[in-house]
């Protein structure tokens, strides 16, 4: 049945939210370590050896700088702020000491409201930033969150804006308050000392004096994973253009307990001088095994909060398997959740086994400041596109999907036989919204509304529907 959406129960998804945001975020690390444990705090020093809280590192680039065993652990002290970028090593942990908020590790180069300057230009409102930025910049965060900017994403192939679709030709078209520009010399994802110049246009004057705090998502992961075995835990991820966590080919990573906010935006590549843009919290591109994403809050992703995935085409085995999705809340991105597996272009063994999603909160997808992407329409909570994903023993269950820009559901596959069980689901949407597109390729026919084709095709007596009015 469909049922129109009672006030108590909005009121308790409401609730159920805020319970989970407010436990994930401040939780506290309980870990067995069974290697030697070092210390990151920035009253440290990276001429210390690490080995106590008295003796602590400082900076992200002591920590990859040294070569750490299995079972060793890294941990960084609550409260402080660590910039730059981090390879997690495989067999080590990363979590937390000391008491406070998560610390937070971002990739932001610093804050533009009180590092370098803002220069006007001859243009009313727009201003130059006296730093060069050399990898991409895919948005400007404001007051921790408070404000965003709109990236100009210039296809040079017709010298169009294709966030607004109006023409550009420079930094002197910017059209907006908060909208800009990172020019680095055409279609390209990383500048020069003379291409890497970022302009935003301000009709409220100087950037620096409007906001308390201006971070930039620049073009990289905050962590890339380079081995088996990494947990990950207590983190708060922020401010980083491409992934917050990104792995290739893996086994055994573990993301428990963290937060990521503000991530992706950057340019993934140029084809034809045709722009794309990416960023998830948590990737894995390639094979997977006992991957494990749970009790985490993702907030603010470009693209994904959480996927897996491996596109079509080439001859090589890509095997996920045992793929754990848990007790996370996500909301404003434009998908919650998304995976897909390719058609190999020989007999490559390409498979999905024992995925579960289960006791999850995803809201609002297709919302957030990935609403500036032009393609935003296929937004859902699962996305797995119309790929080959040949699977078994998938079940999501115990979900609360609620409300989406176009649809809550895409989930393809080309054997309706790999199809996941999808059972004990809250599923919310406008009305008038798509509920879901199921199915072998299914962006070839009609999405399943709330109408009978709904009841008869995709509600089971197990799946409980409110429909807004």
């Amino acid at each position: 049945m469909i049922h129109p959406l009672p006030r108590e129960m909005a009121a308790r998804i409401d609730k159920l939210a805020s319970i989970r945001r407010n436990e994930i975020k401040n939780s506290w690390t309980n870990l067995v370590i069974t290697g030697t444990v070092y210390y990151v705090s920035r009253y440290g020093s990276d001429a210390n050896d690490g080995l106590s809280p008295d003796t602590p590192w400082q900076s992200l680039g002591k920590v990859d700088s040294f070569a750490f065993r299995p079972g060793d652990a890294v941990l960084f002290h609550r409260g402080h702020t660590f910039r730059g970028r981090l390879t997690a090593q495989g067999g080590v942990t990363y979590a937390t000491y000391a008491t406070g908020p998560k610390p937070i590790l971002c990739s932001s180069p610093y804050d533009g409201a009180h590092f370098g300057r803002w220069i006007p230009t001859d243009e009313p409102d727009i201003y130059r930033f006296s730093e060069k930025i050399s990898d991409d910049v895919g948005c400007l965060i404001f007051d921790g969150g408070r404000a965003h900017a709109i990236k100009a994403t210039v296809d040079f192939s017709a010298m169009i804006n294709r966030t607004d679709g109006k023409p550009f030709r420079s930094w002197r078209d910017l059209d907006g308050d908060l909208s800009f520009y990172h020019d680095l010399g055409g279609p390209n994802i990383q500048g020069t000392e003379e291409n890497s110049t970022l302009y935003l246009k301000s009709t409220r004057g100087n950037p620096a004096e409007r906001f308390y705090s201006i971070e930039f998502n620049v073009r990289t992961n905050c962590i890339s994973v380079r081995g088996d075995n990494v947990r990950i835990n207590n983190l708060s991820i922020k401010y980083c253009g491409c992934h917050g966590i990104g792995a290739g080919t893996v086994r055994g990573l573990t993301v428990d307990w963290c937060e990521f906010e503000w991530i992706g935006g950057s340019m993934q590549f140029y084809r034809d001088g045709r722009p794309t843009r990416f960023g998830n919290a948590v990737e894995i591109y390639g094979g997977c095994s006992d991957y494990t994403v749970e009790n985490c809050y993702i907030n603010q992703a470009y693209d994904a909060g959480i996927t897996h995935q491996f596109s079509s085409g080439g001859d090589n085995d890509v095997l996920m398997k045992d793929v754990t999705y848990k007790g996370n809340l996500i909301e404003n991105c434009i998908y919650s959740i998304e995976y897909f597996n390719g058609k190999p272009s020989s007999a490559a063994n390409r498979h999905m086994s024992h995925v579960r999603i289960s006791d999850n909160i995803l809201r609002s997808s297709g919302y957030g400041f990935g609403k500036q992407r032009p393609d935003r329409g296929p937004d859902c909570h699962i996305k797995s596109w119309d790929h080959f994903n040949s699977a078994d023993d998938m079940i999501y269950e115990n979900n609360i999907f609620d409300g989406g820009a176009h649809c809550l559901l895409h989930i393809a596959c080309e054997d309706e036989a790999w199809m996941p069980v999808i059972r004990r689901n809250l599923f919310v949407q406008k009305s008038g919204g798509d509920f879901a597109r199921l199915g072998a390729y299914p962006t070839a026919v009609l999405p399943y509304t709330e109408d009978g084709i709904a009841e008869q095709k995709f509600v089971g007596e197990d799946n409980i529907f409110y429909v807004t009015e």
